[in-house]
């Protein structure tokens, strides 16, 4: 299933933003549960992950693996099984659909938006967790429409 998936990405831009569509109702519903639902190691990996991804904008090392990661365990936390199965099936596919345009964000403000999410998680809040992952998307989606100079909008 992902293998086509991929060839789309790889062949009609439109995809990659409607794959940011989806991960807006996935990842925005992430947020909500985890809020509610995270375990104290939900937390700890959440928080590992946020680490490793500041450590690594110091030295100037790609987050990309990171911030996946990130999301997965965002996606974990919410303990639905079914959830986090449609995660990591689109891993690749989030990877994929970063990597192009990766170099044209800056990696302090994904990092601060992170943050942000996980902090919204952290203090059981998840209108504002799931307000925050919707303004992280939404600041990667405009990202990626600058990155493409404007020439693609989603239909």
């Amino acid at each position: 299933m992902t293998e086509p998936l991929h060839l789309l990405i790889k062949d009609d831009i439109q995809t990659v933003f409607e794959l940011i569509e989806v991960r807006k109702a996935i990842e925005t519903w992430n947020a909500y549960h985890a809020a509610i639902r995270a375990k104290d190691d939900d937390i700890a990996r959440l928080d590992s992950s946020i680490e490793s991804m500041k450590s690594k904008i110091e030295q100037q090392i790609s987050v990309v693996e990171d911030d996946a990661n990130f999301h997965l365990a965002m996606a974990e936390a919410t303990h639905n099984k079914i959830q986090t199965h449609l995660m990591f099936s689109i891993y690749d596919l989030l990877k994929e659909s970063l990597g192009g345009y990766y170099e044209s964000i800056d990696m302090q403000d994904i990092f601060d938006q992170h943050r942000k999410v996980l902090d919204a998680i952290k203090k059981r809040d998840p209108d504002l967790a799931s307000r925050r992952m919707r303004d992280h998307l939404d600041y990667v989606e405009s990202r990626v429409k600058e990155f493409f100079s404007n020439d693609v909008t989603p239909k």
